[in-house]
């Protein structure tokens, strides 16, 4: 199958299975584009890390948002519906990741913190961001009449506290 097929041209796009083309600003796509982007900025992130362990943990989020972004493509399409979504399990295991790295006191008091002490924090900090927009991105798609999963939502509102406070651990350390 060819990459190029031309047909996005006119500004529109369309997705596996039946259904009409709409326009590429259309809030699903704006969601599935966000979600692609957090995903490519986890695989950024976990590029420049050199702890086996982190790289794993950054690949297992990968992951999961891609499940994210499986489950908007399919969310009109009963065929293409995604069985492995995100569940309440995942947004616990965030949680508990939260938890853990809060009482680490790995991070400095306050909310706001001026990202790029080291590539990789910086990196974190990138899809921290991105993933606050796809938090926005998901909120609009609901907003505009279709029905999400709530833990989505909760699940990517996690996951940038998590990829903050990641980013705040990693700037503490020496190497």
């Amino acid at each position: 199958m060819a990459i190029t097929t031309k047909r996005g041209d006119s500004g529109k796009t369309g997705f596996f299975g039946p259904g009409a083309r709409v326009f590429k600003d259309n809030p699903r796509v704006e969601a599935m584009g966000a979600l692609d982007e957090l995903c490519s900025f986890i695989g950024l992130a976990k590029s420049l890390s050199s702890s086996r362990i982190l790289r794993r943990d950054l690949e297992a989020l990968q992951t999961e948002v891609l499940a994210l972004c499986r489950q908007v493509a399919a969310e009109e399409s009963a065929s293409l519906k995604d069985k492995s979504g995100i569940s309440r399990d995942q947004v616990k295991r965030l949680e508990d990741i939260i938890f853990g790295l809060e009482r680490g006191r790995l991070y400095p008091r306050g909310c706001f913190s001026l990202s790029g002490a080291r590539p990789l924090s910086a990196a974190l900090d990138v899809a921290r961001a991105v993933a606050r927009r796809a938090e926005r991105r998901l909120v609009s798609y609901l907003r505009s009449g279709r029905r999400l999963d709530p833990d989505m939502i909760a699940y990517i509102n996690r996951l940038s506290d998590v990829l903050f406070l990641l980013a705040r651990s990693q700037e503490k350390r020496r190497n």
